[in-house]
Parts: structure tokens; C-alpha cells; sequence
């Protein structure tokens, strides 16, 4: 039964590693930046996973005609294509489909940072300017998901993206609750001094 299950494992991460070799074709036969996108988004794990040394394995490539290498450097290609100044929109540069929640977002910026980090890739200067997009386009998406939930009243309707505060219902609450219990006290306070005089 141990077997079968190791077969199973070995099985799965041959076909994770094979996607990703895929790619390799596609992206030699000029595939646009836009379908890189979809299929970099849905294969993330495996990307980042080849670039964090998760797989050391080469043997179960070699029989498929692709080394470990190999897959590495198309990873880090992918990365590199996605988060390049060509173009200014933040989810391809975060490897995100649009609509995903903020904290998957927040999880794959993270990921890349660690991969781009200039600390971690000793004096590549292109490894700055990609952690400063990378961090540009968290922003850029979490203003877009913040503004999303303003209201869009007479006093809040023209906020610009800069603005560096958001207006959010979920934290003002706690100040309105001790607004109103303030306000409590001080009517019960009134309320036993005129009945004591």
C-alpha cells in the first residue's frame, strides 16, 4: 500500500513538472503575454516551487527529455516576462487572475518577493526594479479592491487612488461602539442627577 501511494506522489510531480515544461513550447512559438498569464496564474505553485529548490530530483525528467535546470530557468524566464516594464498591469505582474481574493494576492506577492529579493540574488540590479514592481502592483491592486468598498455617497464619491487612507466601514465600527456607549452613560449620567435634585 506504501508503494502505491509513493508511485502516486512520484506520478503527480512528474505531471506538475511536465505543465510547466509546456509552457517551453508555447513560449518558443511567440504565445502572448496575456496567455503566459493564464497559464503562469493556474501553475504558480509549481513555478515557485521549482525556483525555491523544492524539486532536486532530476531522474524523473531525464526520461521525458527535460532537466531540472532547465525548468528552472523557464520558471524564472516566466517570472521575469510577467513582472517586466512591457506593460502596467499590476495582475499580470503578481500572476493573479483578476477577481481573486486579496489574501491569495497577498500570498503570491510575498512568493515572488522571496524569489526577487536583491538580498537574495546578490547584486542583480534587475532584482530591485522587479521587487519595486512587484510592490507597486500589490498596491496598485489593493487600492483597486479598497475602493471597491467606499461608498458611493455625495461625501465619498471622488477619492483619488493616491490617497493614502481608505475609508472602511469595518474600522470605524469599534469607534462608533464606543461612541454610543459614551453617549449612553452621559444621558444615564443626566438622567440620575435630575432625578437626585
Amino acid at each position: 500500500m506504501g508503494e502505491q501511494q509513493i508511485s502516486d506522489t512520484v506520478t503527480s510531480t512528474e505531471l506538475k513538472l511536465l505543465s510547466v515544461a509546456s509552457l517551453s513550447k508555447r513560449i518558443h512559438n511567440n504565445i502572448s503575454l496575456e496567455e503566459l498569464h493564464s497559464d503562469a496564474s493556474r501553475k504558480f505553485d509549481t513555478l515557485v516551487e521549482l525556483l525555491g529548490d523544492t524539486y532536486n530530483d532530476n531522474s524523473d525528467l531525464d526520461k521525458f527529455g527535460y532537466s531540472l535546470d532547465e525548468l528552472k530557468q523557464l520558471s524564472h524566464m516566466i517570472f521575469s516576462r510577467l513582472i517586466s516594464e512591457e506593460h502596467n498591469n499590476p495582475f499580470l505582474t503578481l500572476c493573479v487572475p483578476e477577481g481573486t481574493a486579496i489574501e491569495e494576492i497577498k500570498r503570491r506577492r510575498n512568493m515572488l518577493l522571496h524569489i526577487f529579493h536583491p538580498d537574495r540574488n546578490n547584486v542583480d540590479i534587475s532584482s530591485e526594479s522587479k521587487t519595486r514592481k512587484i510592490n507597486d502592483a500589490y498596491e496598485q491592486i489593493s487600492i483597486l479592491y479598497n475602493e471597491a468598498t467606499i461608498p458611493t455617497n455625495a461625501n465619498h464619491t471622488n477619492i483619488p487612488p493616491s490617497y493614502p487612507y481608505v475609508y472602511s466601514n469595518k474600522r470605524q465600527s469599534p469607534y462608533l461602539i464606543i461612541f454610543i456607549l459614551i453617549f449612553i452613560f452621559a444621558i444615564f449620567g443626566i438622567m440620575i442627577k435630575t432625578l437626585i435634585y
